[in-house]
């Protein structure tokens, strides 16, 4: 065969080669934008909570923004474990989220012994949602009136002040120790069975204070049955302005927090549209308006930042759970 001819044949087989690849880049389907199918959001609370609220107004958001299902699934049981670890356990494609908390991600790995989960190491965090102060409260009936005078009693009478919690081990226990360490004061600790009984412990006398986050009391407040001494949150909240903050008492307590989180290992671009549009969600009028019915406020931190915060978190928790000899079970 000529020189001509041979490079006549190689020209036609990479022209058909060329025709093939063509073909086969003009059959295969544009990649799909995320998300192409239904979302599963985790919630580690029982229906009608105040966590489940919130997940209930964002998987709303997303489901608007995105135009496909978001499904709130409530597993609550074992401290928040099972829908946090079911979580952490999904494929790291984005298509399941937690609604994550204080309690799940920082107070659990000074309780549980064996926790199925690292807080740090098994997630993407996407960004804390609502800081969730916790409030010194007293009976509207109670001979209190400042959180100097609880901590004037409790210098003079060691242990006599009774102080409610949501039960050992629980955010509110640990932060109300804190509380009386950096106060140089012993409280007598009451705990219950969650907060339920603890007010019903308020409106009875059978303690004398309490330490709950703003969600529960929010109600309360308004209805002048408990009232507040002192908030955790950084600065006066808008809706009780007179109500001083621990910071200003000299004392720093870790708040709780409502968050999201996805599977460790989901692409930066996912928890980055994640994050986006919860922005969006904070920054709506009627979320705004919503939340602060509710007490609270969307405080959007982002993903890095939340994931700093959580592991500085589970540190200053872990120092307070030592201090108390907290053993996890």
């Amino acid at each position: 065969m000529s020189t001509s001819n041979e490079i006549g044949c190689l020209r036609s087989m990479l022209g058909a080669v060329v025709l093939a690849f063509s073909a086969l880049l003009a059959s295969s389907p544009a990649k799909a934008e995320f998300p192409e199918r239904t979302i599963n959001m985790l919630v580690p609370f029982s229906v009608g909570g105040s966590g489940d609220l919130l997940a209930r107004m964002i998987a709303r958001h997303f489901h608007d923004a995105w135009g496909q299902p978001v499904v709130v699934q409530n597993r609550a049981g074992a401290g928040g474990q099972i829908a946090t670890v079911a979580v952490a356990k999904s494929p790291a494609d984005g298509y399941t989220i937690a609604l994550t908390s204080s309690g799940t991600l920082a107070v659990n790995p000074h309780v549980y012994k064996n926790l199925p989960y690292d807080p740090v190491k098994d997630f993407e965090q996407v960004t804390i949602l609502t800081d969730l102060p916790f409030l010194l409260v007293v009976g509207a009936d109670s001979p209190f009136r400042s959180f100097d005078e609880v901590i004037a009693k409790a210098k003079a009478a060691p242990g006599k002040i009774t102080m409610g919690n949501a039960g050992v081990g629980s955010h509110q226990y640990l932060a109300a120790i804190d509380v009386a360490k950096q106060a140089g004061v012993t409280f007598n600790m009451v705990p219950y069975k969650g907060s339920g009984e603890m007010v019903a412990g308020l409106f009875s006398r059978e303690i004398d204070a309490a330490l709950d986050n703003v969600l529960t009391q929010n109600a309360l407040l308004v209805q002048g049955k408990t009232r507040a001494l002192a908030t955790s949150a950084s600065v006066r909240l808008p809706h009780l302005p007179d109500v001083p903050t621990f910071r200003e008492k000299g004392i720093e307590i870790v708040s709780g927090f409502y968050g999201l989180a996805l599977p460790a290992g989901t692409p930066k671009a996912i928890v980055d549209k994640f994050y986006a549009e919860a922005l969006k969600f904070a920054r709506s009028p009627e979320v705004a308006e919503r939340l602060s019915a509710m007490g609270i406020v969307a405080t959007l931190s982002t993903p890095a930042e939340t994931t700093a915060r959580i592991a500085r978190e589970v540190k200053a928790l872990g120092e307070v759970a030592r201090t108390v000899g907290l053993v996890p079970q």
